[in-house]
């Protein structure tokens, strides 16, 4: 009878063994009935009801672990109260029974939550890919769009002096190499995460960049000691500002002001060109993302032939100091 029992046992467990939910409830009345079965005919058949236990506890979850564990109890209680089977299987049920109960239901909990934390940590590394990508499309388009405008406007004046004054299309042109060198620096610098810039190299790239097109500028940067993620920030929303200004606005004059209080830190950049209404595309989608990141907001006003103001507007820090 036992061979028997085994025989019926194995199969039946190890089919259950990885089910969930409802899909395990065969095994587990199976194993139940057999361990029922032989206790017909002895005592140590509790061995099974262990079995029957585990698969109960590791396959369902909430109240339906419960029913089923306090039904499979149920089912060794009343054959002993009718004299049917002996009371040392019961007492063997009762005493083993809540142990394994408890120990697999912790273990099987103690893998979802190893699951649950793998798949965070997948979910996690898969974020941090994006972002970083993310990272490099906003400082490429930034950096390069504030290089290239450089040297198209150096190559343009280049090229109207090479006919008269040799020797200053020679030293535009200079420059224009010069710009190149910093750029594949910088580029190198974005793809390695070392793309930290300031506000103060900014503002001094932006006032060359705009002089160069002939955009009269003025800067009222208020002596601001600001966080590394700030300078940044900061930093590239002025590279992406100014760039724009030359290669839209058709300005004249541009105004960059920095100014802070023990609210907030506030950047302003003003021109009076074109203006009018205008379509988000990368370079204002790249502000936005670089203000929202550190909580802040952004806002344009603009009015045809008035030109354009970009206010953005940082939380203040307790590492801020003006």
């Amino acid at each position: 009878m036992s061979l028997l029992a085994f025989g019926a046992f194995l199969p039946v467990y190890y089919d259950a063994y990885y089910k969930k939910g409802h899909r395990a409830w065969f095994g587990i009345v199976a194993i139940t009935l057999i361990s029922l079965g032989m206790a017909f005919y002895t005592a140590s058949a509790s061995i099974f009801f262990i079995y029957a236990v585990m698969v109960a506890a590791q396959s369902q979850r909430g109240r339906a672990r419960m029913l089923w564990l306090a039904g499979i109890i149920a089912v060794t209680i009343i054959p002993a109260m009718l004299g049917m089977v002996s009371w040392v299987y019961t007492g063997g049920c009762m005493l083993f029974g809540p142990l394994v109960a408890v120990s697999t239901a912790t273990m099987s909990r103690l893998e979802e939550q190893i699951a649950e934390l793998l798949q965070t940590r997948t979910e996690m590394r898969d974020m941090a890919i994006t972002a970083e990508r993310e990272r490099i499309a906003r400082d490429m388009h930034d950096t390069l769009g504030h290089v290239l405008s450089v040297i198209t406007i150096k190559s343009d004046l280049a090229l109207r002096l090479s006919d008269k004054y040799p020797q200053k299309a020679k030293q535009e042109m200079a420059e224009v190499y010069q710009t190149g060198r910093k750029a594949l620096k910088q580029v190198r610098n974005v793809v390695s995460g070392m793309g930290n810039t300031t506000v103060a190299a900014e503002i001094a790239h932006a006032r060359y960049l705009l002089e160069t097109a002939n955009i009269h500028t003025e800067v009222d940067n208020a002596a601001l000691t600001l966080p590394t993620p700030y300078q940044h920030a900061l930093g590239m929303i002025i590279r992406e500002a100014t760039t724009n200004i030359v290669k839209h606005a058709n300005a004249t004059r541009c105004r960059i002001v920095l100014s802070s209080d023990p609210h907030q830190t506030r950047l302003q950049i003003c021109d009076n060109g074109n203006g009018g209404s205008f379509e988000p595309k990368t370079g204002l989608t790249s502000i936005k993302e670089r203000a929202t990141q550190l909580d802040g907001t952004y806002d344009i006003v603009t009015d045809p032939g008035s030109g354009t103001c970009l206010s953005v507007h940082l939380p203040q820090t307790s590492e801020i100091v003006s």
